[in-house]
């Protein structure tokens, strides 16, 4: 009877699922999100967000279009970075296709979320 092998992990398990990055654009900070937002990453999405929402630019745009699945999980995440951006006076924007649009709709919050078709058009 052989051990089990244990593949390692290149990066944590979380990177390999979602990955978030973060450019600076004139007059704004884009949090690019690619793969899946879920229970497990959720968190991370929720921290880079908040994160950028104190940051000195006037606008954060959160770029969801090349988003593989997004959970029931990523309103809260979302919501969490809005109520930060209203707190430090940055203006807070989506960008998303159809899936996460209808998932979008079932958010209720006091401070309604701002969603774009495209990048060019959040920031516009």
């Amino acid at each position: 009877m052989t051990e089990d092998q244990w593949l390692p992990l290149s990066g944590s398990v979380v990177e390999t699922i979602i990955q978030l990055h973060v450019r600076k654009e004139p007059g704004a900070t884009v949090v690019s999100v690619e793969g899946e937002v879920d229970l497990l990453t959720a968190p991370r999405l929720a921290a880079v967000l908040t994160e950028q929402a104190d940051g000195p630019a006037g606008l954060l745009v959160a770029d969801l279009s090349t988003v593989d699945f997004f959970g029931a999980a990523g309103l809260e995440a979302l919501a969490q970075a809005q109520r930060r951006a209203v707190r430090a006076g940055v203006s807070f924007r989506l960008v998303a296709g159809p899936q996460v649009r209808r998932l979008l709709s079932l958010l209720q919050s006091e401070q309604p979320l701002h969603v774009y078709e495209s990048l060019a058009e959040a920031i516009g």
